[in-house]
C-alpha cells in the first residue's frame, strides 16, 4: 500500500510514457518518483526535462 496512487503505465499520456521508458532503458528499472509524478503531468514533464549543468 502506498500512499500516492501509482498508475498504470498504459493509462498514462503518450509523451510520459516515452519518457518513462527513455529512463527504464537507461537505468534498467523506473524510480517511484518518476510514477508517483506522472498522475500530474506538468510534474512529470518537468521531471523529465534534460538538463545542463
Amino acid at each position: 500500500m502506498t500512499r500516492y496512487p501509482i498508475p498504470e503505465l498504459k493509462d498514462l499520456p503518450a509523451d510520459i510514457q516515452e519518457k518513462i521508458l527513455e529512463v527504464q532503458a537507461k537505468a534498467g528499472f523506473v524510480p517511484n518518483v518518476f510514477l508517483a509524478l506522472a498522475p500530474s503531468g506538468r510534474m512529470a514533464r518537468l521531471l523529465c526535462v534534460p538538463r545542463r549543468l
